[in-house]
């Protein structure tokens, strides 16, 4: 199951398509008879997409000699393919727009994307990289988080607090919560869209560059380093992060420091550029050199007498104590959001993989087995189509409640039952055999299948398929992927032969 399929579930929302214009743009580019002209026509279909088109090409970033006041000639100067990817971006972004929230404001992504966007070009330019791929692919390089929002909104705005307070990366988070992060995300949606593999690998790849396909290793390594100068101009803790990217730019790029604040003092002002074109507000956005004067002169102001430094640590003291209280409250949320999914309360995908990682250790350390059971609901889809998502939450409810009290006066206390995302729910029994764990799916089978519920005037009903598969101290030891594979395999064997069935694991050797 790809990262799309497992995000969505059976959820109903459908993910944005590429609208008309993009389509066509697609469609021009690909024809036997493409020509500059038709490629400019097309873009001209949506007068918003041709004025945004033609505001880049004149923007500071290209330094054309001369204004471009029609399309025809921009594509001819910047180059067929650039044009195209740069139009292609902003249909893209634009279609997500409807998805803006109080929580989540688009002119924010607009403003952190157009600044790595701008970054990437510019580094592109300095090692001598085709031009327009850089920006294309940092702009877009994000899109995947804008996705997992849309979908999840609650759980992914609970992930951006917790990469705030604790400084974990967001990517990790994402891993550890959903299983799958805004990289996977942001290629297959951009895969469905029909973009070129030059666009979709780097972005797949901009946190994983040890694994990037050898061909785009350079591109995924601009798209993290101009994701950095983005972070450093948008973000906090900017010393800290100016002393990384410093770094990176010295031992991947052959920047000395002198070059590092030349570039990013250039990313700056044409960002600056770019963003007032758009109508942006950049914020406090200014020249790293600026920044660097500002805080000089601050520190010129200080008084540095003994006195004034006493009342400044109190005050200092003081704020840090009520700092601490606001994250004991935070972390008690946190904490509750690790380890729980809010709808069902069980375990979510994150914690169960730990408690899994758990138990495979001590099989190989304590020769003590386990057994893994899946459910997946029959037919989930059709009930949200039938009777609603709010009625489709009660049965995820139904679901999670007989799991949890089939559990209830066994001899194993230590079972951990999960909702393993969307409407697949998974049950971890420690120190149990096959036939242990076979009969215990069967009675949690039995029990959905004999349950009913009253909503809305309708008796609502409901099977699920359920896959057995243990791993014992006698077996070969299998990794967590393998074990989870082969329990997967035996549900879908469930699924195929007519649903509402248990069917058991086959034997790895």
């Amino acid at each position: 199951m790809n990262a799309l399929e497992r995000l969505l579930g059976d959820r109903e929302l459908k993910l944005p398509s590429l609208p008309v214009v993009g389509l066509n743009i697609l469609k021009t580019f690909k024809d036997d008879d493409f020509s500059f002209n038709k490629l400019a026509a097309t873009i001209s279909t949506d007068p918003a997409l041709a004025m945004r088109t033609l505001s880049v090409a004149n923007s500071a970033l290209y330094g054309l000699p001369n204004k471009v006041d029609d399309l025809e000639r921009a594509v001819k100067i910047l180059g067929g393919d650039a044009l195209k990817n740069i139009a292609l971006s902003f249909v893209i972004i634009e279609g997500l727009k409807k998805y803006e929230t109080a929580e989540y404001k688009f002119e924010d992504f607009w403003k952190t994307a157009l600044t790595s966007a701008v970054a990437a070009e510019l580094l592109n330019g300095k090692l001598r990289k085709r031009s327009g791929a850089g920006f294309v692919n940092a702009l877009l390089m994000d899109i995947g988080r804008v996705v997992i929002f849309t979908v999840r909104p609650d759980e992914y705005l609970h992930l951006l607090e917790e990469s705030e307070i604790t400084g974990k990366e967001i990517v990790l988070l994402e891993r550890e919560t959903f299983g799958f992060d805004h990289q996977q995300v942001g290629r297959e949606i951009l895969d469905l869209w029909g973009l070129p593999e030059s666009i979709t690998l780097p972005v797949a790849y901009h946190h994983d560059r040890e694994n990037c396909p050898k061909i785009y290793t350079d591109s995924a390594e601009i798209l993290n380093a101009s994701s950095m100068v983005s972070s450093l101009y948008h973000g906090l803790n900017s010393a800290h992060k100016m002393s990384v990217f410093s770094s990176l730019m010295n031992t991947k790029f052959g920047f000395d420091d002198t070059a590092v604040f030349e570039f990013m003092d250039d990313a700056a002002d044409k960002s600056l550029d770019i963003l007032r074109t758009f109508r942006i507000d950049p914020g406090e956005l200014k020249p790293y050199s600026a920044m660097l004067e500002d805080a000089n002169k601050e520190l010129s102001k200080l008084n540095t007498s003994y006195e004034q430094l006493v009342i400044e640590l109190k005050q200092s003291k003081e704020r840090a104590e009520g700092l601490a209280d606001k994250l004991v409250g935070a972390n008690k949320k946190l904490r509750g959001l690790a380890f729980n999914d809010s709808l069902t309360g069980l375990y979510n995908h994150r914690s169960f993989h730990e408690a899994m990682d758990n138990e495979i250790n001590k099989v190989k350390k304590a020769g003590v087995g386990f057994s893994l059971i899946l459910f997946d609901i029959d037919n989930f889809k059709a009930i949200n189509d039938s009777f609603g998502h709010r009625q489709g939450d009660e049965v995820l409810k139904t679901t999670s409640r007989i799991i949890t009290e089939a559990t209830i006066g066994t001899n194993d206390t230590g079972m951990v039952a999960a909702r393993f995302g969307g409407d697949e729910f998974a049950l971890l029994m420690p120190g149990s055999d096959i036939n242990e764990a076979t009969i215990i799916a069967e009675k949690i089978r039995k029990d959905i299948e004999e349950s009913n519920f009253q909503s809305a005037g309708h008796l609502i009903s409901f099977t699920v398929s359920v896959g057995v598969g243990s791993c014992l101290p006698t077996d070969a030891i299998l990794s967590k992927d393998m074990i989870f594979e082969n329990v997967d395999k035996a549900l879908y064997v469930s699924k195929k032969s007519g649903r509402n069935k248990v069917s058991i694991a086959k034997a790895e050797t």
